[in-house]
């Protein structure tokens, strides 16, 4: 696989760093580690299954979610397989996120919870290409939609050397995502960045921050902005690093307190 890829940049830290925590996450009450080879069985299975449901080299993936590993997860299986992922802020109304997935032709879109996939559902008659709603939270969707757990357990796909493939193929000046600008006239325009790009802006990041295996950040400006996916989320799994997502703003100095300790 290109170097210059996230793909590639990312597997091979993440063979690394395989027995080192990838992601804290709370649950409970308190705070659980996600190893860094738990989290890659779990993006190339499914990868697989996106490859089960037609997904193809330079499709669309948009994902509309606050920060969570599913995030991570979702963005970069989309990229293992060739396709470029589409960041939605979760602040948007049903409007403006009809306008994103049509202007960019999504075909598959995962949200987090039911209150983010009714706004999908509002507007899907207006979408025709998008084809599949994957939902990040099981509890009370309807049979209209997917669920991440039906997508890992139910849909295996062709496997991880289908998925080993794609990531092999996919190269350093390929599209990796398509960000939509906050203008402040007219509608969004979609920037296109490659694989080089954020992989270049990662690695160069991480090595400003000096950061390595050991480090814990906690994540918790919205992965749909390119700072935080470059410099909070590429760069830190890059270098081994734990991320710790924060509850939400208000909680920061809370959550700082606890992942130090």
């Amino acid at each position: 696989m290109a170097p210059d890829t996230l793909n590639g940049t990312l597997a091979e830290s993440f063979r690394r760093h395989a027995d080192r925590t990838a992601f804290l996450r709370k649950i409970a009450g308190r705070y659980e580690p996600i190893s860094y080879a738990q989290a890659d069985q779990t993006v190339r299975r499914l990868a697989s299954s996106l490859l089960d449901l037609g997904t193809q080299p330079g499709d669309r993936v948009a994902i509309l979610s606050g920060n969570s590993p599913e995030w991570v997860y979702a963005d970069l299986a989309a990229l293992a397989i060739g396709a470029s992922t589409v960041p939605i802020y979760p602040t948007l109304n049903p409007g403006q996120v009809r306008y994103i997935l049509s202007d960019s032709e999504s075909r598959v879109v995962f949200v987090s919870h039911r209150a983010q996939m009714e706004k999908v559902e509002q507007v899907r008659g207006e979408l025709p290409r998008l084809e599949n709603v994957v939902v990040f939270d099981p509890k009370d969707i309807p049979d209209s939609v997917l669920s991440l757990a039906d997508l890992l357990e139910k849909r295996p796909g062709p496997g991880p050397e289908a998925v080993a493939l794609r990531i092999r193929a996919v190269g350093p000046d390929d599209l990796a995502s398509l960000i939509y600008t906050s203008g402040t006239t007219g509608e969004p325009k979609g920037v296109m960045l490659t694989h080089r790009a954020f992989s270049t802006n990662a690695l160069t990041a991480a090595t400003l921050f000096d950061i390595g295996p050991g480090d814990v950040a906690l994540s918790f400006l919205p992965l749909s902005h390119v700072f935080e996916r470059t410099a909070g989320y590429y760069a830190m799994l890059a270098r081994g690093v734990t991320i710790a997502y924060a509850e939400s703003v208000d909680t920061v100095p809370q959550n700082l307190l606890e992942i130090l300790r």
